[in-house]
């Protein structure tokens, strides 16, 4: 009689340490997000001595297809795929795989155009629960990830602030110059010409448009930099900054002919 009890106890403790051993789980997470396009899905092969149970949780955004590829679902594959690879979201898929028996699972990505590209394979033993955790996203989010901003530029377009940089310093320059030319045909009269009074007014002209083309050098700048520091999408007109680098060019040309050919001798001429 002891022996039998002994037997049986024997025995319950060996299912017990069955039925533990059963409810084992080996958990594998992805630690690298899945990128899968419109064309792409990312598949998990399983081949088993026995079958092979699949279980899976998946957002609704995810397609899935389970097929068996033996009678005996022995052998088969699980394919996930993205219904809507515009938002670039990432979504978080579990599978569960059991077996009484050893067996193997592989994950591959497939492409149409290229095929299947094997990623890695996982030799599982019987008795467990396998659970694979994929985090799959679309290429979507790695263009969000890298803070690209696109400034939207226009070459043949003037914003009337900048015309108004003109109003400022033109008519500055131009009062000054007139200014300054009627106290230098007082202080040198009789020796005063027509091309000194061109040279005097083209001197404070350049100023004016160099003076006039660096501040709006400035203020393109500062707008590009504003864009892309803070996501605003500014319309980057270089029509202006172009315009103004013409005049200021012009005007630099001719004052640097009129120096050349010695017109501002009695300009600069000490009293």
């Amino acid at each position: 009689m002891k022996k039998l009890i002994f037997l049986a106890l024997l025995v319950a403790l060996a299912l017990s340490l069955a039925i533990v051993h059963a409810q084992e789980q080996t958990i594998v997470e992805i630690s690298d997000k899945v990128i899968l396009d419109s064309q792409e899905l990312f598949i998990v092969k399983f081949h088993g001595e026995e079958r092979v149970t699949v279980v899976y949780s998946t957002p609704p955004q995810v397609s899935v297809e389970l097929r068996e590829l033996s009678a005996s679902s022995f052998e088969g594959l699980i394919a996930l795929g993205i219904l809507n690879t515009s938002d670039g979201k990432v979504y978080d898929c579990e599978l569960l795989f059991s077996s009484i028996k050893p067996f193997n699972l592989t994950l591959v990505k497939f492409t149409r155009n290229v095929g299947e590209i094997e990623l890695r394979t996982y030799r599982c033993p019987g008795n467990i629960t396998f659970k694979l955790i994929v985090p799959l996203t679309s290429k979507l989010s790695t263009s969000h990830n890298t803070n690209e901003v696109i400034v939207p530029i226009s070459f043949w377009s003037i914003e009337p602030w900048k015309i108004a940089v003109y109003c400022i310093f033109i008519p500055l320059f131009g009062v000054t110059a007139l200014l300054d030319l009627k106290d230098m045909k007082r202080r040198k009269a009789g020796r005063w010409s027509l091309n000194d009074s061109i040279a005097l007014v083209l001197r404070y002209m350049f100023y004016a448009f160099m003076l006039s083309f660096i501040a709006i050098a400035i203020g393109t700048f500062g707008m590009f930099v504003y864009s892309t520091t803070t996501s605003f999408l500014i319309d980057l007109k270089l029509g202006d900054l172009l315009t103004s680098f013409i005049l200021f060019s012009v005007v630099a040309v001719f004052y640097g002919l009129a120096r050349w050919r010695g017109w501002y001798e009695l300009i600069d001429e000490e009293d």
